[in-house]
């Protein structure tokens, strides 16, 4: 496969992994100088949510925290209004 290599304008993640949750990730990867230059933006995507989780995600530079819908057809509004919200700003600066 051929396909030109695109840098990411956005990680997506969940807070729930197998073997992290989705903060620590997100701290994990912003001690990366070399990630944390790029500017990516971090967002959550989550069915778990609470004030305190929200606060402490923000609190580790978070650039967005979306409670994932119910239903499939939401769920795909959802993600089409985050990567059209973000891929403007990439594009943009």
């Amino acid at each position: 496969m051929n396909a030109p290599y695109a840098e990411p304008f956005l990680v997506l993640s969940d807070i729930d992994h197998p073997y992290t949750d989705g903060v620590d990730l997100n701290v994990q990867l912003s001690t990366d100088m070399e990630i944390r230059r790029t500017g990516i933006p971090y967002l959550y995507l989550t069915n778990r949510a609470s004030h305190d989780l929200i606060i402490d995600a923000y609190g580790k530079m978070a650039q967005g925290f979306f409670i994932k819908p119910n239903s499939p057809k939401e769920l795909v509004s959802t993600l089409k209004a985050i990567i059209d919200y973000w891929l403007a700003c990439a594009i943009s600066s």
